[in-house]
């Protein structure tokens, strides 16, 4: 599968989960300020969604995907 390919399915399956799954690693730092996320090795950068959604963090993800 290509990359694309695996970003688009992923994206898909995200849609489907609650806010308990997806917002695990938000609330694990809910104690912190986060204004500005970085995500190295983000993949589709899933992640950080939750970071923009319910903080209004800036976020940037670098990835390698091939």
């Amino acid at each position: 599968m290509s990359y694309l390919g695996y970003a688009r399915e992923t994206l898909e399956n995200y849609g489907n989960l609650s806010d308990t799954d997806t917002d695990v690693l938000v609330n694990a730092v809910e104690d912190f300020t986060a204004e500005k996320v970085l995500d190295i090795g983000c993949g589709e950068g899933l992640e950080m969604i939750p970071f923009v959604r319910k903080r209004g963090s800036f976020c940037i993800g670098i990835d390698n995907g091939n």
